[in-house]
C-alpha cells in the first residue's frame, strides 16, 4: 500500500483552510457573541444584586418606619388617655366644687330664712309667747329656761356632740376667740361652766367672750370669725315634745 502525499497534502491544506474559515467566521463570532452574552448577564446579576440591596434598604426602612408610626401611635393612644384622664378629672372636681358651693349657699339661705323667721315669730308674738315658752320650759325641767339652754350648750361641747363642733375647732384655729350671744345675762359660775366645756371641746385653753344681745331670739349664738352657730329655743321645745312623747 503507497502513500498518496499529494492527497494527503491537500487534505492538510483543506483542513487548514477549513479551520481558519471556521475560526474567522464561525467561532470568533460565537465566542464573540458568548463573551458579549456572558457581560451582559453579569451586568444584569450585578443590576439585580443592586436592586436587591435596595430592595432590603427600603424594607428594612419600611420597618423602622412602621415601627416608628406604631410607637408614635402608642405615645399618641397614651397622652390623649392622660388627657381624657384629666379633663374627666378636672370636670368631676369642678363639679363637686360647684355643687358644694350650692350646697353651701343653700344652707346659708336656710339658715338666714330660718334666723328671719324665728325672729319675725317672736316679734309677732311678743312677750305672751315667750313667757309661754318660758313657762313651758320651766315647768318640764323644774329650772329656769336660761339655765337649761346653758346646760344644754355644756352637755353638747363636753360630750362632742354639737352639731358644726369640727367647723367650730377649724375656724377657732385662725380666729383663736369664741364669742357666745344670749339676750339675757348668763351668770359666773355659768360662763365659767361654758367656757369649760369649750376647753373640753376645742381640746385646748379656750379665748370664750361673753355678750347680750336683746334683739336675738330666745337662745344662744356662738360666732367664731364668719361661723355661727345657733341654739335657739326651737331645740329644746322639739326635745321636750319627744321627751313628752317618750314618757
Amino acid at each position: 500500500m503507497s502513500i498518496d502525499f499529494i492527497t494527503v497534502i491537500l487534505q492538510a491544506i483543506n483542513f487548514l483552510i477549513s479551520l481558519w474559515v471556521l475560526r474567522r467566521w464561525v467561532f470568533t463570532p460565537v465566542m464573540k457573541n458568548m463573551s458579549e452574552r456572558k457581560r451582559r448577564l453579569e451586568r444584569e446579576l450585578v443590576a439585580a444584586e443592586l436592586a436587591r440591596g435596595e430592595l432590603e434598604n427600603e424594607r428594612k426602612n419600611f420597618d423602622m418606619e412602621r415601627e416608628r408610626m406604631e410607637a408614635e401611635l402608642a405615645r399618641e393612644r397614651e397622652d390623649g388617655m392622660a388627657e381624657i384622664a384629666r379633663i374627666r378629672e378636672e370636670e368631676t372636681l369642678a363639679f363637686k366644687s360647684d355643687i358644694e358651693s350650692r350646697q353651701a349657699a343653700f344652707e346659708r339661705l336656710l339658715k338666714s330664712e330660718r334666723a328671719k323667721f324665728l325672729g319675725r315669730l317672736e316679734a309677732a308674738a311678743g312677750e305672751d309667747l315667750a313667757a309661754t315658752l318660758r313657762g313651758a320650759v320651766e315647768f318640764i325641767t323644774s329650772r329656769p329656761m336660761e339655765e337649761v339652754i346653758c346646760l344644754r350648750l355644756v352637755e353638747m361641747l363636753k360630750t362632742g356632740k354639737m352639731e358644726g363642733l369640727a367647723q367650730l375647732r377649724k375656724f377657732y384655729a385662725a380666729e383663736r376667740s369664741v364669742l357666745v350671744k344670749a339676750p339675757f345675762i348668763i351668770a359666773a359660775d355659768m360662763r365659767r361652766e361654758i367656757a369649760a366645756a369649750f376647753d373640753v371641746a376645742l381640746k385646748e385653753k379656750a379665748k370664750v367672750k361673753f355678750e347680750r344681745v336683746l334683739q336675738m331670739p330666745i337662745g344662744i349664738l356662738i360666732s367664731c370669725g364668719d361661723l355661727e352657730l345657733s341654739f335657739s329655743i326651737e331645740n329644746f321645745i322639739e326635745e321636750f315634745i319627744a321627751r313628752v312623747k317618750n314618757d
